[in-house]
């Protein structure tokens, strides 16, 4: 008898093991991602939001669909905002040719205009293209108001992690890699 119920609970062992190992080593909708502290990975199909380029033009984050994207909102005014973008310089050097790097600038025409974020990254000597959310209808969609928002989008659309509010650079390098 006591055999039988140690070879029982050493097979519960076994399968809770076996079960806690199987499956994808992917975290869990709600679960935090190291190192990204304020980042949960979700199954949420991320909302199409349109801005502009330089010239005037709408992008669409749909138009990126099958491709992986960096999504960030940023503007010059918030140093939480600036601070980051040496590393996404950095990052966009590495991964620029294999990530969609859809860098939003909060564009609301009276702290930040289009030319005050450009005449700012041209004198920082920033090279990653830059997107304008002129309505702020973008910034809304995705909670970027007084806080940097970084969002990692996977190639079928889907949000793999986010980011509000600073991301170090270990943190955003870690979420380009999960794409």
């Amino acid at each position: 008898m006591r055999s039988g119920t140690v070879l029982l609970c050493a097979a519960c062992i076994f399968s809770s093991l076996m079960c806690a190992c199987s499956n994808s080593l992917r975290p869990r909708p709600g679960q935090t991602v190291p190192p990204v502290t304020t980042a949960a990975y979700t199954e949420t199909a991320a909302a199409d939001i349109s801005v502009m380029d330089s010239d005037g033009r709408p992008v669409l984050l749909s138009d990126y669909l099958g491709t992986p994207v960096l999504l960030k909102f940023w503007a010059s005014w918030n140093t939480r905002s600036t601070d980051e973008l040496p590393a996404l310089q950095r990052a966009y050097n590495l991964y620029g040719e294999d990530i969609a790097f859809l860098i939003v600038n909060v564009t609301d025409g009276t702290r930040e205009t289009q030319q005050s974020a450009q005449a700012f990254l041209d004198e920082q000597g920033y090279t990653f293209p830059v997107l304008f959310d002129h309505d702020g209808a973008a910034a809304l969609t995705y909670g970027a108001g007084e806080r940097p928002v970084t969002v990692f989008i996977d190639a079928d659309g889907f949000i793999v992690t986010l980011s509000q509010g600073e991301i170090a650079e270990d943190a955003l390098l870690f979420g380009l890699r999960l794409l």
